[in-house]
This record gives structure tokens, C-alpha cells and sequence, in this order.
């Protein structure tokens, strides 16, 4: 759905596309909790618009479980998804059968073309599994958006075979203990691996072979159990991607950004819990902000980061972020 701010009348507007994390669907979340509304997207479309209607954005919120084929929309995702939530990220093996890529260029299409609104640029943000699926979409097509919003979510840096195990990527064990002491369920990949079909029959790609430089901003708490920022995923020993610190290091490369020389190369700012980072010294001329916030956990909410900084939330960052491409 099109989510227009309040007060909206016909303007031109930017669109903001939301990627759900793992686990969400229909049956649990409503038009009250998408993440456009739990994340506060919808409030911050809404208080823009109060003052200057132009300076506010439509959301939209895709969820994967919900989609509907036709309207030039791919079916691919729709007749394979069954009871599975979550996207595509080249991360979980369960959903490695499902071309969001595609899927996702096409509602893009549907939501530039829909008769009755305008839209301008169109941002990709995502939580958690949707954020490891932004850094797909920013890899692998690099111009579907005009920037990009990563919140708890890292790069997958693994080879994958859609549809398959491949050798080397072991699901986590059923009934193993986690680090947090969470007892996990059963194995994300269910099939094995097909022998007579090895990976150089397939079309492998990398997240991490990005080349194209895009607008990005990641954001990660230092707090989270989910998606550690190390890296390691809750109850998936052996297939763990990158750390938030390297996925960083993967597009700065892809920008072109130098990061030898503070104050030159990037600008460094910590307070209140904040460690905000922006590298501007790339030869794409294209920023990399990244923050850590050491008080946040594995949850995109809209309260305030920190009791210091009454007012500021994630989004804030986001669409502070977003707004200037």
C-alpha cells in the first residue's frame, strides 16, 4: 500500500520503500504496525507535511507475504513464498528460491506509473532481513534507487545458488543453544545439496561483488543480539556475513572513498551514545554515513535513541539521510 501523508493534495513527493525483517507477516502484522508505521516513517511523513507538504514523502511498505501477481508485478516471489516470510538477501537459504530482486523492481515500476500520485525519487530502507536485502538491491541494481537506509541489517558476502544448499553453507542445528541462550528451532535449510548440479551450472553472485557506488547510511546497535555486530547471526554457526564494520568497508571500496586522513577523508562525531561517521572524500563524489549507537537493540522503534538526545530517533537519521538525493 501507498501510504500519503496528511494533508496531502496531489504534490509531486519522493517515495520511501520498506523492507520488513524476518519473521513478519500478514497474520501479525496490520496497516497500523508495518514498518513504515512502527518505525515512524508514517509519523515523520506526517509532522514534514503539517509544515510544508512538499518536504514530505509517501511510504510505501512491501511485505513479503502479501503480494498479489498482476499489474506487471512478478508472480515469481507470490507462488513460491508459501508460509515463509522474509526476502531474499542471499543470506537465508530458505528464501534463496525467490527473485525479490525482481519482484521489487516491478513495484517500483507500479508505483512510478500509478495513476493519481507523482513521485519523485525512490529510497529503499529496511530492518534487520530487509536491510540485508537493501544491500542486495544496492548491489545488484544499483540505479533501482536513489539512495539507500540499512537499520541492524549487514551484507552477505557468501556465494549462493538460488534454490539450493550450496557446499560450505551449513543450516544452524535444531535444538542447539544460542549465544543468548535462545534454543533454535528448526534448520533454516531443509534440502540438500544436489551433487549433480554443482554451482558452476548456476548464476552466482556476491552481494560483496558490488561495483556500482551508491548513497547508503547503516546504522547498527551495539546492543544487538540478533544481528551482532560482528557479524554473527543468532543460531547460524558456519554462515555468518560480514561484520556492520566490514559491510561499511565494502562500500566505501565500491564509493571510491579514501579513509587514511580525519577530518579529510571522513568526519567523525561522538555524542551521547552516538558514533556518527560520514566518509566524504570519494572519487564518486558519493557519501558513506554510518552510525553506531551503543544503546540501541535489535528493534527499529520511534522513541528516542538515547534519553540525551530527547527528540532524535533512527529515523530522524534516515530520512535526515535520504532527503538530500
Amino acid at each position: 500500500a501507498i501510504y500519503a501523508p496528511a494533508g496531502w493534495t496531489n504534490e509531486a513527493l519522493p517515495a520511501v520503500v520498506t523492507l520488513h525483517g524476518y519473521g513478519a507477516a500478514w497474520d501479525s502484522w496490520n496497516a497500523d504496525t508495518t514498518l513504515g508505521a512502527s518505525s515512524g516513517l508514517r509519523t515523520k511523513a506526517d509532522t514534514l507535511a503539517m509544515t510544508d507538504v512538499s518536504t514530505s514523502f509517501f511510504v510505501v511498505d512491501l511485505e513479503s507475504d502479501t503480494c498479489e501477481p498482476g499489474a506487471g508485478v512478478s508472480a515469481t516471489f507470490c507462488d513460491a513464498v508459501g508460509p515463509a516470510h522474509g526476502w531474499n538477501s542471499g543470506i537465508v537459504p530458505r528464501y534463496d528460491g525467490h527473485d525479490d530482486v525482481q519482484w521489487i523492481r516491478d513495484v517500483v515500476e507500479l508505483v512510478r506509473t500509478s495513476s493519481g500520485i507523482t513521485v519523485g525519487s525512490v529510497y529503499a530502507v529496511g530492518n534487520s532481513n530487509g536491510g540485508q536485502m537493501v544491500h542486495r538491491l544496492a548491489s545488484e541494481d544499483p540505479s533501482l534507487f536513489s539512495a539507500h537506509a540499512v537499520v541492524d541489517g549487514n551484507m552477505s558476502e557468501d556465494y549462493r545458488c538460488d534454490g539450493k544448499c550450496i557446499p560450505g553453507d551449513p543450516a544452524y542445528q535444531e535444538g542447539m543453544v544460542d549465544v543468548d541462550g535462545t534454543v533454535c528451532p528448526e534448520p533454516l535449510c531443509s534440502y540438500d545439496w544436489d551433487p549433480t548440479q554443482p554451482p558452476d551450472t548456476c548464476v552466482l553472485k556476491r552481494v560483496a561483488d558490488a561495483t556500482a557506488p551508491v548513497p547508503i547510511v547503516i546504522i547498527h546497535g551495539v546492543l544487538d543480539t540478533s544481528i551482532h555486530i560482528d557479524g554473527t547471526i543468532s543460531c547460524r554457526p558456519g554462515h555468518d556475513p560480514l561484520p556492520i564494520a566490514a559491510s561499511v568497508d565494502k562500500w566505501l571500496t565500491i564509493n571510491g572513498c579514501a579513509t587514511a586522513n580525519p577530518g579529510t577523508d571522513f568526519v567523525t562525531t561522538v555524542a551521547d551514545g552516538i558514533d556518527r561517521r560520514e566518509f566524504v572524500n570519494c572519487t564518486s563524489g558519493i557519501h558513506v554515513l554510518r552510525y553506531i549507537l551503543d544503546n540501541q537493540q535489535h528493534v527499529w522503534g520511534s522513541g528516542d535513541i538515547t534519553t540525551s538526545m530527547a527528540g532524535t530517533t533512527v529515523t530522524d537519521l534516515v530520512w535526515d539521510f535520504l532527503k538530500d538525493y
